[in-house]
Formats: structure tokens, C-alpha cells, sequence
């Protein structure tokens, strides 16, 4: 696992750790931990009163390939663990995806309106194993 310490890269770049600010060294870690197949720790959110910031943030990491928050204080748990979480509406979304895409064979087919095609189908089948590892399935 390889992690972004965002208040360190903050300090020495003179930099905000606001969400833009670090935009770029999140993209190159994930890039980095994807080569290597491993996995990407996004930065901690110090801003111990702010929930729902972490909460959004969190899902932000998410959509660029984080699957680990830390936490600097244990209420910051539930909500990383949330944000982290799919939703039903996905893990749904994912199910029938990867059915349908099983169904066709493996070849692209349309769900939706919304063409399937092997990167789509990865990606939905790495939302279930997201789901099925938190769930214990």
C-alpha cells in the first residue's frame, strides 16, 4: 500500500490541502499504486469537526481509484467507512452489468441505454468485490 500525506506535501510545496491543490498528487499515486498493483491511501482530513466534508472528500477519492482513508480520530470512522461503501443503487448497477455482460458472452452489449464493453464490466465487477470483501460475502 503506498499512501498521500497531504498536510506533509502541503507544507513543503506551500500549498493549501484543499481538494484542488492535491488533485494532481492523487492522480500520480493512483496512477503509481495501479502499476503496481497495489493499494492507494488517499490523505487524512484533519478537519476533525467537519463529517460531512470527510464524507465528501472520501467519495471523491473514491471515484479516482482510493480504497483507503485514514482516520485521525475514531468519529471519522463510520463516515470514511460509508463513504467507502457502494451504495445499493451501485452494487445494483454493477450486478446487472456484469449479468448482462456475462449473458453476451463477454462481447459488448447495451444496458440502459449505456454500452457495456470489458473496461465497463471490470469496473462493475471491481464494485462487487468492493462490496462482497466490506459485506463479508
Amino acid at each position: 500500500m503506498v499512501g498521500l500525506g497531504t498536510a506533509d506535501l502541503a507544507a513543503e510545496m506551500g500549498v493549501t490541502m484543499d481538494w484542488e491543490s492535491m488533485q494532481l498528487a492523487r492522480l500520480l499515486l493512483i496512477e503509481a499504486a495501479k502499476k503496481a498493483n497495489i493499494q492507494a491511501m488517499d490523505g487524512a482530513w484533519v478537519q476533525l469537526a467537519d463529517i460531512e466534508g470527510l464524507k465528501v472528500e472520501t467519495k471523491r477519492a473514491a471515484t479516482l481509484g482510493f480504497t483507503v482513508k485514514p482516520c485521525v480520530h475514531p468519529n471519522q470512522v463510520a463516515a470514511v467507512h460509508d463513504a467507502l461503501t457502494p451504495s445499493a443503487e451501485e452494487v445494483a448497477q454493477a450486478r446487472m452489468i456484469t449479468e448482462a455482460f456475462q449473458r453476451a458472452g463477454g462481447k459488448a452489449v447495451q444496458v440502459d441505454g449505456r454500452m457495456i464493453d470489458v473496461p465497463v464490466a471490470q469496473s462493475a465487477r471491481r464494485t462487487l468485490a468492493i462490496w462482497n470483501k466490506i459485506s463479508g460475502q
